[in-house]
Formats: C-alpha cells, sequence, structure tokens
C-alpha cells in the first residue's frame, strides 16, 4: 500500500494511508480529524489558510484555504489531533436581517381586460410597488433585487469575503418577492436555495472559491 505523504502549509503531517480530503456539496464546511505528533502540531498555525498537499500513488491533490481549527489531546501524551476545515466554516460565523422586495399597494388601481372581453367586465386589481427600503442595494434602493444580487450580498456578509462562481455560468431566473433573509450567511444562502425552486446547491473548489 502506498502511503501518501501530506503536507499543510509546508509542515509534513506524516506518512498515513488515512489522509483524503472529503469534497462535499453544501453549506456545511468539510472537517476531518488527523492524527500528528505534537511537534507537527505545534507548528501549525491555528485559524490561517493554509494549502494542503497529499501525494499519493504518482498524483497531487492540492486544496487551498485550509484551516486548522483546534488542535485536541490524543490518547497518547505524544500525539496530538488536528481538527481541519475548509472554508466554509465561516459562513456560520456573522448575521443577517434583510427583506428584499417588500411589495406595497400604491392606492391605485390597474384594470385588467382580457382579449375579446366586453369592457364592463374589466377587473380592477391594486397596483403594487416594491417599498424603497426593501430595494437593491441597500441603503439606496434603486433597483429591484434579482437572485444573482442577493447571492453576492450574502457572500459579501461572510468574514473576510466569499468569492463565488456559477457552475455553468446562469443562473435560474427566480423572481424575488418579500423574501426574508435571517440567520448567518450559510443559512441565509440556503434560504436562496430554497426560494429558487430550482435544485441550487454550493461547493467549494481547490482553490476555495464558492461554485453555486
Amino acid at each position: 500500500m502506498t502511503v501518501a505523504k501530506v503536507t499543510l502549509g509546508g509542515v509534513v503531517l506524516g506518512g498515513g494511508s488515512s489522509y483524503m480530503w472529503p469534497l462535499v456539496d453544501g453549506t456545511a464546511p468539510a472537517e476531518v480529524l488527523w492524527e500528528v505528533t505534537k511537534e507537527r502540531a505545534d507548528q501549525v498555525p491555528l485559524g490561517k489558510p493554509l494549502e494542503l498537499q497529499i501525494v499519493a500513488d504518482r498524483s497531487t491533490l492540492k486544496v487551498s484555504q485550509v484551516y486548522v481549527l483546534e488542535v485536541l489531546p490524543a490518547k497518547s501524551p505524544k500525539q496530538r489531533v488536528l481538527r481541519v476545515s475548509d472554508r466554509r466554516w465561516k459562513w456560520s460565523r456573522g448575521w443577517i436581517s434583510s427583506t428584499l422586495n417588500v411589495r406595497r399597494t400604491t392606492g391605485e388601481m390597474l384594470g385588467l381586460l382580457g382579449e375579446g372581453q366586453a369592457l364592463e367586465n374589466i377587473q380592477f386589481d391594486p397596483a403594487l410597488r416594491y417599498a424603497k427600503w426593501s430595494l437593491y442595494p441597500i441603503g439606496e434602493g434603486s433597483a429591484p433585487w434579482t437572485l444573482r444580487n442577493a447571492l453576492d450580498y450574502v457572500f459579501d456578509q461572510i468574514e473576510g469575503g466569499q468569492a463565488w462562481k456559477t457552475a455553468d455560468g446562469s443562473l435560474p431566473d427566480s423572481t424575488i418577492l418579500d423574501l426574508g433573509l435571517v440567520g448567518p450567511p450559510s443559512v441565509c444562502l440556503d434560504q436562496l436555495f430554497s426560494y429558487s425552486a430550482s435544485g441550487m446547491s454550493v461547493s467549494l473548489d481547490k482553490s476555495g472559491v464558492a461554485v453555486v
């Protein structure tokens, strides 16, 4: 069996066939627990973006923006356990409370007349407008929110900002109406994905960019 060579932030963690890195979908972070010597654990900085490199069977996996969140005790006093996460651990930090594209009646009525319908059968409905405070961008209220605007906003609220892109360059054509985003960025992303009703999800690529 080939033993993998693993380095994290330039620190060699030691060979071990159990080393692997999960590439998973969703807003929850990918996390692993790795047991290393105390000496090596002391060399790895906590809470800083690091590059992970795993070399095995003549192939190399490189993953950027990997973080050591904790150094935990192991069974042996000479060993330690590293709790390692991708960048999504930051997505649960912070709080968003915004309501997008809130509809308001204007007091005016719009007459709706179907094709071939007699004038006396015209149907009147209240004219709707968006409340200015609920429009994009926040604080200016100059245009209705789009799904792309909303994703930009939530990703920007993540600590340090979160670069993102779409998997195929496009997004579903979802109309946003009276949408409340309340909670940490990770929860608000799930709210947007559920609202779109298009089976949307998110993952991180190997460089730490979110892919919707």
